[in-house]
């Protein structure tokens, strides 16, 4: 297979921007962690945008693609109390007991599904660390309101289902098959098999699945060290692994801070794209490094050869410390030097 890329320009890190794209490449973005901790929980109960006021400022980028990913860090699951329990449900606050935002558990309110549905976000990654913060009950409850509010979801399912935790789509005429998938869940037992594992071999056995019937797969894993820089030999293991299965792109998180980009041959051509960590896309955690984030955007084509990722680029974020909401980093200079340092240059067709 000829790979489009060998036909891109490589810019230089100091003038990464977003690559232009066209009705004819399909983009698909992605953003880091949404992370609710209990400052910003508490500030979208009282401001009249609700939660969209944490990313306002970044809509026309969320909006601007053909299919947008975030990854959902936590449980959506009203009247589940710390432990798993059903409680009457307290409505929308932050009690510390059903919605909580700190001490290492998270429970949202499903407004928070709502906003980012109208703030242009397609699709929620959910298999994470926090995704048993409210046990079994916690997982069955967010399932049930992810399709009370029409947001598609990779990652988990239901006690008692059978069925895949991936997800197809159809984008602009091309069927993408996502995989969602977890390194670890806080030592909670997954007793009842509703959180996909990436070390179990599971996610291998959908991408050999979803190849089959799709024009591409994209893995994205909640992976790595926290706090640090650079993927891990397990991270770098799985892509190598995932890739060689099939995979044509991968899109991690969980160290809450930006890693590096990588490009992997893949056996039937071409490159597949590494995204290790894209850090907080919503978070209070108050280090430099912590507040700096990307939104990455892939531009697939298809071709004669099939779907390939034909441009890469991503736009680089920042939270102002005192800040709750995260700005593009086009005017912080030293934020986006920061990002491009970390993720590298991006690859526009010329």
């Amino acid at each position: 297979m000829i790979f489009p890329l060998l036909m891109v320009g490589v810019l230089g890190v100091a003038e990464a921007r977003e690559c232009p794209t066209s009705s004819r490449l399909i983009r698909i973005s992605a953003t880091g962690d949404v992370l609710v901790h209990k400052p910003l929980y508490e500030n979208a109960i009282g401001h009249q945008k609700r939660f969209r006021a944490l990313w306002s400022d970044l809509l026309p980028v969320l909006q601007s693609a053909d299919y947008t990913v975030a990854n959902l860090e936590g449980p959506v699951a009203p009247g589940v109390a710390v432990g798993g329990k059903a409680v009457p449900d307290v409505g929308f606050v932050h009690d510390g007991r059903v919605y909580s935002g700190t001490n290492m558990i998270f429970n949202y309110h499903p407004h928070l599904l709502t906003d980012l549905k109208a703030s242009g976000v397609d699709l929620v990654t959910i298999a994470n660390n926090h995704t048993l913060d409210r046990g079994a009950l916690g997982v069955d409850r967010t399932v049930e309101n992810l399709e009370k509010s029409g947001m598609e979801f990779a990652g988990i399912r239901s006690r008692g289902s059978s069925e895949s935790t991936a997800r197809v789509v159809k984008i602009k005429g091309a069927r993408f098959g996502f995989i969602a998938c977890t390194e670890m869940t806080n030592g909670m037992k997954d007793n009842f098999n509703q959180v996909t594992k990436c070390g179990s071999g599971e996610v291998l056995k959908m991408i050999s699945d979803l190849k089959s019937r799709t024009d591409g797969v994209i893995v994205f894993p909640h992976w790595g060290d926290e706090y640090q820089g650079r993927p891990n030999s397990r991270q770098r293991s799985w892509a190598q692994q995932w890739v060689k299965a099939g995979a044509m792109a991968i899109i991690g998180n969980h160290p809450h801070v930006l890693q590096t980009v990588e490009w992997i041959a893949r056996p039937s051509g071409g490159q597949a794209v590494v995204v290790y960590s894209l850090g907080n896309f919503v978070a209070a955690q108050g280090a430099f490094e912590k507040r700096l984030s990307a939104i990455a955007h892939l531009d697939f084509g298809v071709t004669s050869q099939g779907l390939v990722v034909e441009q890469f680029s991503y736009t680089p974020t920042i939270r102002p410390r005192g800040s709750i909401a995260h700005l593009r980093a086009d005017s912080d200079k030293t934020a986006r030097l920061a990002a491009e340092k970390q993720l590298g240059p991006i690859r526009c067709l010329n």
